[in-house]
């Protein structure tokens, strides 16, 4: 029995005490046409503020989108980004402008930021094209993950 609870101690409460960083999380939010036709002048929020003295470090994006009856119009193209954060763009031509489901992940960058433009502050996801993208009826859902960072 005492074996059994040291082993269950070492599983569950060393790797919290000695990671580096933070635990990995994650956070799925799944974005309606209705969102996707407005995310220019609408952001969504993907994961809330983690606090004072903290920031929200993204690991990945994976990116689901899930056809409707009508792809969507990207003629003036644009990208999903989320911000503040250095993580690569996902276009939505070639994504949400397709007949078929279609899976996008997304990878750090180098970029390098202020403190001040990350510190307690909640990650958000919009379109980066000066006009909103126009006639789908899809979705996307989007799995963040990402670790909460005390600023030192």
């Amino acid at each position: 029995m005492r074996k059994t609870l040291v082993a269950l101690l070492a599983l569950f409460l060393v790797p919290g005490v000695f990671a580096q960083g933070g635990t990995v999380q994650t956070a799925t939010v799944t974005l309606t046409s209705a969102q996707l036709r407005h995310l220019h002048a609408s952001p969504v929020q993907l994961v809330a503020t983690p606090g004072a003295g903290q920031f929200v470090d993204i690991i990945s994006a994976a990116y689901q989108y899930k056809v409707g009856s009508t792809p969507y119009s990207t003629d003036a193209g644009g990208s999903f980004v989320i911000w503040p954060s250095a993580i690569y763009p996902i276009a939505a031509t070639g994504f949400t402008d397709q007949t078929s489901n279609n899976v996008a992940v997304d990878g750090k960058s180098t970029e390098t930021v202020y403190q001040t433009v990350v510190e307690n502050t909640a990650i958000m996801l919009r379109n980066d094209s000066d006009t909103e993208w126009s006639g789908g009826d899809g979705t996307v859902t989007i799995t963040v993950s990402y670790r909460v960072v005390a600023l030192q």
